[in-house]
């Protein structure tokens, strides 16, 4: 579970993401040279490269975003991401905000994206 903050509707008055939120996924491997992180999910309605919102709150998706070299890369459902083992460790950095997906309205986000993680 990754929570974000809460943020206001009028937050997206002149942004079209908020309340982003930076953390990452470990994955602990020996005898592997590299680590793919497989993301898949529910795409947003009219917005594939967001992930759906099933929670109260109109008009948001959810952004999931990698942010390998430093720069914010957006993950879709069924993007992957392939992380070289050091020290017997893959660590994928990501990133999850609220993002603008029409007319936003109070409530609350959920969303469900699910990573599989095969080592190579």
């Amino acid at each position: 579970t990754i929570p974000l903050p809460e943020v206001r509707v009028r937050d997206f008055d002149s942004a079209i993401s908020a309340g982003a939120h930076d953390f990452e996924l470990t994955a602990n491997c020996s005898d592997a040279s590299d680590v793919t992180f497989r993301f898949t999910g529910t795409p947003a309605p009219g917005n594939p490269s967001l992930f759906a919102n099933t929670g109260s709150a109109g008009g948001v998706a959810l952004w999931l975003y990698s942010r390998l070299g430093g720069t914010p890369q957006t993950l879709s459902a069924n993007d992957t991401r392939t992380v070289v083992v050091t020290g017997n460790r893959a660590v994928l950095p990501l990133g999850a905000a609220y993002h603008k997906n029409g007319t936003v309205s109070q409530g609350t986000l959920a969303s469900t994206a699910t990573v599989t993680i095969t080592y190579n």
